[in-house]
């Protein structure tokens, strides 16, 4: 399977985390669309690390890669 390019929506949202996890909340301009759609291709994931909040996201090796 193919796996296609972010949209500039996502490449965006994907492009601003900063190595650590982060509140949706972050992403202005960003909505429960593009949050599903970066869901759905595995770019981002709920938070697993406990030392920030459990509701925020983080970037996938996934979406590392598909940045470029």
């Amino acid at each position: 399977m193919k796996v296609r390019k972010p949209t500039a929506q996502e490449r965006a949202v994907l492009e601003a985390f900063s190595g650590t996890p982060e509140p949706w909340e972050r992403f202005s301009g960003a909505g429960s669309v593009t949050k599903q759609s970066l869901l759905r291709m595995n770019w981002i994931r709920p938070n697993t690390d406990p030392d920030y909040d459990s509701s925020w996201f983080e970037i996938t090796p996934e979406g590392e890669e598909a940045l470029y």
